[in-house]
């Protein structure tokens, strides 16, 4: 199926009843690219109909019916990408939508990185701007990423970044995984690839009631789910680097802390607010020397 396409670059999604409503806005910005020699592939998680969707592409976009849980998504998603003629792949999210050169700057990138992060435009909704460049509040235009960048908390999502298709052979997914693009990303890093944050594109995020992963005010049911991606995390991969089997016992220790004391989780709360004022994805979790480091 996917053997039979001259293009070399695939946008990937997955589409569910919940994103239904914004599937029309994702779908314009697909069609509004400057750049239109691409493919998209969709895995459709329920929706009915889902190709009445996605007439204005045309012959571009594939779809392949498969439900399950996310981890297990991902994997089937990526098992066809792996076995694809395709040389770049372009993650992007069914309830965002994108910017008009978001594709051609994604592939101008991979000529020289394995990874391209791009920009998120954070917007509610109705897809009004809430935050016109979020991660530009802690990282650089142009800057390359390492493993480090990503070690307690992430900015590779699913939706704002592309990769050579080539490093999709690293994505085994555990099925009790609670960040799949974390874990994936993590473990290209940590081989080595190399990846750089462009500021030049963007994808919008868009903060709604199904987006349990947002940028929205900092609550304790926050740190909470914060804490366990991260100790799952840790635990997926400790035998990549040591670094995560000895942050896993220190985080744990002020997990303990955090659920048995109520006075240390308003503490908590509020010190952690107070450091972080634009956080990135479960970053909320910090040990007790994080939080009062300099």
């Amino acid at each position: 199926m996917l053997e039979e396409t001259v293009n070399t670059t695939c946008v990937f999604t997955v589409i569910y009843p919940a994103a239904e409503a914004f599937l029309p806005t994702f779908v314009k910005s697909l069609v509004d690219q400057d750049k239109n020699d691409f493919d998209l592939l969709v895995i459709n998680d329920g929706v009915r109909n889902a190709q009445d969707f996605f007439n204005h592409l045309g012959d571009q976009v594939k779809i392949v019916d498969f439900s399950s849980d996310k981890p297990a998504i991902r994997a089937f998603g990526f098992d066809l990408l792996k076995q694809s003629a395709y040389e770049h792949v372009i993650f992007a999210d069914s309830d965002d939508f994108i910017a008009p050169n978001r594709v051609s700057n994604n592939i101008k990138l991979l000529s020289k990185y394995d990874l391209v992060c791009n920009e998120l435009r954070v917007v509610n909704t109705e897809g009004a701007v809430l935050e016109e460049a979020y991660l530009s509040k802690r990282l650089r235009d142009g800057q390359l990423l390492t493993i480090e960048d990503i070690r307690n908390k992430n900015v590779l999502g699913l939706g704002n970044t592309a990769v050579r298709k080539q490093h999709l052979w690293k994505s085994e997914f555990p099925t009790d995984m609670l960040a799949v693009d974390w874990y994936f990303f993590s473990r290209m890093l940590v081989i080595g690839a190399k990846a750089v944050f462009t500021a030049d594109t963007w994808s919008a995020y868009r903060q709604h009631a199904q987006n349990t992963v947002g940028f929205t005010r900092i609550t304790e049911e926050r740190i909470t789910r914060a804490f366990e991606v991260q100790l799952k995390h840790y635990q997926l991969l400790a035998s990549e680097d040591s670094f995560y089997l000895e942050r896993q016992g220190n985080l744990r220790n002020t997990y303990d802390l955090y659920r048995g004391d109520k006075e240390f989780r308003k503490k908590y709360l509020k010190r952690i607010t107070e450091i972080l004022k634009f956080p990135l994805w479960w970053e909320e979790a910090k040990t007790i020397d994080e939080l009062y480091e300099d």
